[in-house]
Protein backbone atom coordinates (compact mmCIF):
# COMPACT_ATOMS: atom_id res chain seq x y z
CA UNK A 1 0.00 0.00 0.00
CA UNK A 2 1.15 3.56 -0.24
CA UNK A 3 1.82 4.03 3.28
CA UNK A 4 3.87 0.55 3.47
CA UNK A 5 5.66 1.79 -0.08
CA UNK A 6 6.67 5.37 1.20
CA UNK A 7 7.79 3.94 4.65
CA UNK A 8 10.49 1.81 2.61
CA UNK A 9 14.26 2.67 2.11
CA UNK A 10 15.07 3.96 -1.15
CA UNK A 11 17.70 1.96 -2.36
CA UNK A 12 20.63 3.50 -5.33
CA UNK A 13 23.77 2.66 -6.44
CA UNK A 14 25.52 4.10 -3.65
CA UNK A 15 23.84 4.54 -0.39
CA UNK A 16 20.56 3.36 0.82
CA UNK A 17 18.58 6.13 2.30
CA UNK A 18 15.73 6.89 4.70
CA UNK A 19 14.83 10.38 3.55
CA UNK A 20 12.12 10.55 6.22
CA UNK A 21 14.35 10.44 8.75
CA UNK A 22 17.89 11.85 7.29
CA UNK A 23 16.49 14.48 5.39
CA UNK A 24 15.45 17.25 8.29
CA UNK A 25 19.62 17.33 9.48
CA UNK A 26 21.34 15.90 6.49
CA UNK A 27 19.31 17.96 3.42
CA UNK A 28 22.52 18.50 1.45
CA UNK A 29 23.28 14.46 1.64
CA UNK A 30 19.95 12.91 1.29
CA UNK A 31 19.17 15.48 -1.47
CA UNK A 32 22.08 14.51 -3.48
CA UNK A 33 21.10 10.56 -3.28
CA UNK A 34 17.40 11.01 -4.02
CA UNK A 35 18.10 13.48 -7.25
CA UNK A 36 19.33 10.31 -8.85
CA UNK A 37 16.73 8.36 -8.09
CA UNK A 38 13.98 6.80 -10.43
CA UNK A 39 11.42 6.17 -7.59
CA UNK A 40 9.10 8.53 -6.21
CA UNK A 41 6.74 6.57 -4.53
CA UNK A 42 7.15 8.94 -1.80
CA UNK A 43 6.38 11.93 -3.83
CA UNK A 44 2.59 11.26 -3.64
CA UNK A 45 1.97 11.20 0.03
CA UNK A 46 3.79 14.51 0.50
CA UNK A 47 2.42 16.41 -2.31
CA UNK A 48 -1.31 15.35 -1.60
CA UNK A 49 -0.47 15.73 2.49
CA UNK A 50 0.69 19.50 1.81
CA UNK A 51 -1.33 20.46 -0.28
CA UNK A 52 -4.54 19.82 1.69
CA UNK A 53 -2.82 21.27 4.59
CA UNK A 54 -2.04 24.69 2.93
CA UNK A 55 -5.75 24.98 1.57
CA UNK A 56 -6.87 24.66 5.23
CA UNK A 57 -4.33 26.91 6.21
CA UNK A 58 -5.36 29.45 3.79
CA UNK A 59 -9.55 28.37 3.90
CA UNK A 60 -9.15 29.76 7.88
CA UNK A 61 -7.33 32.59 7.08
CA UNK A 62 -9.50 33.77 4.55
CA UNK A 63 -12.79 32.71 5.85
CA UNK A 64 -13.64 30.49 3.10
CA UNK A 65 -16.70 29.08 5.47
CA UNK A 66 -18.70 32.65 4.74
CA UNK A 67 -18.84 30.94 0.50
CA UNK A 68 -18.63 27.41 1.05
CA UNK A 69 -21.59 26.88 3.94
CA UNK A 70 -21.59 23.16 3.58
CA UNK A 71 -18.86 21.53 5.60
CA UNK A 72 -18.77 17.87 4.58
CA UNK A 73 -18.78 19.78 1.18
CA UNK A 74 -16.01 22.41 2.41
CA UNK A 75 -14.04 19.07 3.75
CA UNK A 76 -14.09 17.42 0.40
CA UNK A 77 -12.80 20.77 -1.15
CA UNK A 78 -10.36 20.68 0.69
CA UNK A 79 -9.02 17.03 -0.16
CA UNK A 80 -9.59 17.28 -3.86
CA UNK A 81 -8.46 20.71 -4.49
CA UNK A 82 -6.04 20.64 -2.00
CA UNK A 83 -4.48 17.59 -3.84
CA UNK A 84 -4.25 18.94 -7.27
CA UNK A 85 -2.81 22.28 -6.17
CA UNK A 86 -0.12 20.50 -4.68
CA UNK A 87 0.63 18.58 -7.87
CA UNK A 88 0.46 22.03 -9.95
CA UNK A 89 2.34 23.87 -7.28
CA UNK A 90 5.30 21.53 -7.42
CA UNK A 91 5.07 21.46 -11.46
CA UNK A 92 4.99 25.45 -11.32
CA UNK A 93 7.89 25.94 -8.66
CA UNK A 94 10.19 23.63 -10.20
CA UNK A 95 9.55 24.55 -13.81
CA UNK A 96 10.30 28.69 -12.80
CA UNK A 97 13.58 27.31 -10.42
CA UNK A 98 14.50 25.75 -13.84
CA UNK A 99 13.83 28.46 -15.87
CA UNK A 100 15.58 31.13 -13.37
CA UNK A 101 18.33 28.89 -12.42
CA UNK A 102 19.64 28.85 -15.84
CA UNK A 103 19.86 32.46 -15.85
CA UNK A 104 22.53 32.17 -12.93
CA UNK A 105 24.11 29.05 -14.13
CA UNK A 106 22.22 26.62 -12.59
CA UNK A 107 22.85 23.01 -13.35
CA UNK A 108 19.85 20.98 -12.14
CA UNK A 109 17.45 19.04 -13.96
CA UNK A 110 13.10 20.02 -13.77
CA UNK A 111 13.63 16.60 -12.38
CA UNK A 112 16.33 17.46 -9.49
CA UNK A 113 14.36 20.46 -8.71
CA UNK A 114 11.04 18.61 -8.72
CA UNK A 115 13.08 16.34 -6.03
CA UNK A 116 13.81 19.63 -3.80
CA UNK A 117 10.89 21.20 -3.71
CA UNK A 118 8.79 17.96 -2.75
CA UNK A 119 10.87 17.09 0.15
CA UNK A 120 11.15 20.39 1.24
CA UNK A 121 7.66 20.33 1.92
CA UNK A 122 8.15 17.48 4.63
CA UNK A 123 8.33 19.91 7.87
CA UNK A 124 4.79 21.21 6.79
CA UNK A 125 3.62 17.83 7.58
CA UNK A 126 3.88 17.82 10.73
CA UNK A 127 0.81 20.50 10.84
CA UNK A 128 -1.67 17.30 9.80
CA UNK A 129 -1.50 16.26 13.94
CA UNK A 130 -3.31 19.95 14.63
CA UNK A 131 -5.26 19.85 11.65
CA UNK A 132 -6.94 17.01 12.74
CA UNK A 133 -8.43 17.45 15.92
CA UNK A 134 -9.08 20.88 14.68
CA UNK A 135 -11.72 20.14 12.18
CA UNK A 136 -13.39 17.61 15.04
CA UNK A 137 -13.40 20.73 17.71
CA UNK A 138 -14.10 23.41 15.66
CA UNK A 139 -15.90 22.23 12.65
CA UNK A 140 -16.99 24.92 10.07
CA UNK A 141 -17.27 28.15 11.93
CA UNK A 142 -13.42 27.40 12.45
CA UNK A 143 -13.30 28.33 8.73
CA UNK A 144 -16.04 31.78 9.27
CA UNK A 145 -15.18 35.31 10.72
CA UNK A 146 -15.10 36.72 13.75
CA UNK A 147 -15.04 32.80 15.11
CA UNK A 148 -13.91 33.44 18.68
CA UNK A 149 -11.58 29.90 19.80
CA UNK A 150 -12.76 29.21 23.51
CA UNK A 151 -10.70 29.22 26.43
CA UNK A 152 -9.95 25.53 26.98
CA UNK A 153 -8.54 25.46 23.28
CA UNK A 154 -6.15 28.69 23.25
CA UNK A 155 -3.26 26.19 24.44
CA UNK A 156 -3.32 24.00 21.20
CA UNK A 157 -4.12 26.90 19.22
CA UNK A 158 -0.92 28.94 20.34
CA UNK A 159 1.04 25.74 20.05
CA UNK A 160 -0.07 25.38 16.41
CA UNK A 161 0.85 28.73 15.39
CA UNK A 162 4.62 28.13 17.16
CA UNK A 163 4.74 24.79 15.04
CA UNK A 164 3.51 26.28 12.19
CA UNK A 165 6.41 29.12 12.68
CA UNK A 166 8.92 27.03 12.74
CA UNK A 167 7.86 24.35 10.21
CA UNK A 168 7.75 27.14 7.60
CA UNK A 169 10.73 28.35 8.51
CA UNK A 170 12.27 24.86 8.24
CA UNK A 171 10.92 24.57 4.93
CA UNK A 172 12.90 27.31 3.35
CA UNK A 173 15.91 26.50 4.92
CA UNK A 174 15.65 22.93 3.77
CA UNK A 175 14.49 24.05 0.05
CA UNK A 176 17.28 26.55 0.17
CA UNK A 177 19.46 24.02 0.97
CA UNK A 178 18.13 21.73 -0.97
CA UNK A 179 18.46 24.14 -4.31
CA UNK A 180 21.68 24.74 -3.52
CA UNK A 181 22.83 20.99 -4.09
CA UNK A 182 21.16 20.13 -7.02
CA UNK A 183 22.22 23.48 -8.87
CA UNK A 184 25.76 23.47 -7.63
CA UNK A 185 25.27 26.69 -5.85
CA UNK A 186 26.43 28.91 -3.16
CA UNK A 187 23.08 29.50 -0.33
CA UNK A 188 23.62 32.74 -1.59
CA UNK A 189 23.23 32.10 -5.24
CA UNK A 190 20.46 29.42 -4.53
CA UNK A 191 18.49 32.43 -2.33
CA UNK A 192 18.53 34.68 -5.44
CA UNK A 193 17.17 31.75 -8.14
CA UNK A 194 14.00 31.31 -5.32
CA UNK A 195 13.75 35.08 -5.06
CA UNK A 196 12.98 35.19 -8.85
CA UNK A 197 10.14 33.03 -9.00
CA UNK A 198 8.62 34.80 -6.33
CA UNK A 199 9.32 38.29 -8.30
CA UNK A 200 7.63 36.56 -11.79
CA UNK A 201 4.61 35.48 -10.00
CA UNK A 202 4.06 38.55 -8.38
CA UNK A 203 4.45 40.40 -11.68
CA UNK A 204 1.97 38.25 -12.99
CA UNK A 205 -0.63 37.33 -9.92
CA UNK A 206 -0.75 41.32 -8.58
CA UNK A 207 -1.80 42.85 -11.94
CA UNK A 208 -4.44 39.87 -12.69
CA UNK A 209 -5.69 40.42 -8.87
CA UNK A 210 -6.09 43.75 -9.63
CA UNK A 211 -8.06 43.05 -13.04
CA UNK A 212 -10.04 40.52 -11.61
CA UNK A 213 -11.33 42.89 -8.90
CA UNK A 214 -11.96 45.37 -11.61
CA UNK A 215 -14.19 42.98 -13.30
CA UNK A 216 -15.96 42.01 -9.92
CA UNK A 217 -17.05 45.11 -8.65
Amino acid sequence: GLITGVLLPITVSIPVVYPWLTYWTQPRSTISILKNSKETRHWDLIIIAYGIIDFFNKSQTKSVGEYITNFPILILTGIIGGALAGYFRVWLWSWLLHLTGKWIGGIATRQHLRTAFVWSSLPTLTLAVFWIPFLFIHGEAFFKKGYVILAPYLVLDYTFAAVAFVAVAWKFILLLKSISEVQGFSIWKALLNLTFPIIIACAFFIPLAIVIGMIVK
